[in-house]
């Protein structure tokens, strides 16, 4: 799936996930391991936000479906400039 950024808020199904997962932020890291970096962190849908130890880091690549994108305004467009992503406007 070819995607640019997906916005916070937006819902999407991982290839090795049968739930859904909701997007909470952006460029996350391992603790145990720095060197591994992760396009994403979400969390299980509709249950949300738990503890950080029921969050989950992926990667674009392993998005199977978008289900809903999350809000985008020109913040958020910027926010992709600035990181190099581009937008989906």
């Amino acid at each position: 799936m070819n995607i640019k950024e997906l916005p916070i808020g937006s819902l999407v199904m991982l290839k090795n996930e049968l739930r859904k997962i909701i997007i909470l932020g952006y460029d996350q890291k391992l603790v145990s391991d720095p060197s591994k970096n992760f396009d994403y962190v979400g969390c299980f849908f509709p249950e949300a936000y738990v503890t950080a130890s029921k969050n989950i880091l992926f990667n674009k690549d392993d998005i199977k479906k978008v289900y809903y994108l999350g809000y985008q305004d020109s913040s958020f467009d910027d926010f992709c400039n600035k990181r190099g992503q581009g937008g989906n406007g």
